[in-house]
């Protein structure tokens, strides 16, 4: 294995391509819009990770950080004079100050709702600007956070709190991003085996992004390193493709945070009713009510609430995702652009296997 403390990020692309499987067919035809749009372009070829820069891990045309009010050091810290980025700043902050307000205030009920139900230990203790990936923020209520920052705070002591992860637990993540939030539940559960699920890009952006705030913990690429390592506390990272290899595994926490509702229909039903779902003792979700909305059909897909049937597991807790709740974000609708809230909020669900 790659001595990941002393690696820099060309070695750690040059040891992601040498040891994890190129994807580069993947079945678009099977994806919902977003997603196809994604791959088709992407090229996930060789020359496509070289040309990758660590500024990628987590800003790209497709994702970011969700938002976080603008501060002066990102316009100082940005290429021109001192006095242009600065008159760039006032700018922005003259012209969209009604779209930065309603973004803090945002991540000010995220805040206070965390504070609430979990304490303000873990704001506290992971400021998200000391984690990789040159990640934006804003200083909210003493806390340097940003609105996907907070999202993964949430998730990370939910998952905490109700003991998901019991000593030397296995977690299969579905759609994992950069792993921000892996990286958090990481440093509560040390001893877990956490397993990504993703695209061949996104589990670069995984990797990268892991190995170098943990670079001491195993880091197995692909499923044949996955499923032969019996060990605890380690990341794996492993394509979708892959993923019913997984039934293999006594796994006792399966999640997904908001893409089962992105999915086409048929996606969506062949992950819901799988061995790795089905057998886990866990499942944790946050997910819309209602995906494509009559008004306003964010995906092209008609899955809503009453598709997430789980036969094998009873509901021990269900209710209105908390977070990002009141968000309200400048978008056009029928003609009219405005700030709104989505136009289908989120359902937060935990499930136990039935004995």
């Amino acid at each position: 294995m790659i001595n990941n403390r002393s690696s820099n990020f060309l070695e750690k692309k040059q040891y992601f391509a040498k040891n994890f499987p190129n994807y580069e067919f993947e079945d678009v035809f099977l994806l919902d819009k977003k997603h196809e749009g994604i791959i088709r372009n992407l090229d996930t070829s060789d020359d496509w990770l070289m040309s990758f820069d660590e500024k990628d891990i987590r800003y790209w045309s497709m994702q970011d950080d969700i938002g976080q009010p603008p501060y002066l050091r990102d316009y100082l810290g940005r290429e021109g004079s001192r006095l242009q980025n600065l008159l760039k700043f006032c700018f922005h902050k003259v012209k969209f100050r009604e779209q930065n307000r309603l973004i803090r205030d945002s991540i000010v009920d995220d805040i206070l709702i965390t504070q609430r139900l979990f304490g303000n230990s873990i704001l506290r203790e992971n400021p998200v600007d000391e984690t990789p990936g040159n990640p934006k923020y804003s200083k909210i209520l003493g806390y340097r956070v940003n609105a996907r920052w907070m999202r993964y705070i949430y998730l990370a002591n939910t998952i905490t709190e109700h003991q998901m992860l019991p000593l030397g637990g296995v977690w299969v993540d579905i759609g994992s991003y950069y792993g921000g939030l892996q990286g958090l539940v990481h440093k509560y559960n040390k001893d877990s085996k956490i397993i990504l699920v993703d695209f061949h890009h996104q589990l670069f952006r995984s990797y990268a992004y892991l190995s170098q705030l943990y670079p001491e913990v195993k880091h197995n690429l692909g499923i044949d390193m996955t499923l032969s390592d019996t060990s605890s506390g380690s990341f794996n990272y492993v394509h979708i493709s892959d993923f019913p290899a997984l039934k293999s595994l006594k796994i006792d926490l399966v999640s997904n945070f908001f893409s089962f509702g992105e999915m086409k229909r048929d996606v969506f039903n062949n992950y819901i009713s799988s061995p790795v779902v089905n057998n886990a003792s866990t499942i944790y979700t946050v997910n819309r009510f209602v995906s494509a909305p009559f008004f306003e059909k964010t995906y092209d897909n008609d899955l809503s609430v009453w598709d997430y049937k789980f036969s094998h597991h009873k509901v021990k807790y269900f209710d209105v995702f908390p977070i990002h709740h009141f968000a309200a974000i400048t978008r056009s609708l029928l003609g009219k652009t405005r700030p709104r809230n989505t136009s289908s909020s989120y359902f937060e669900s935990i499930l136990e296997r039935i004995k």
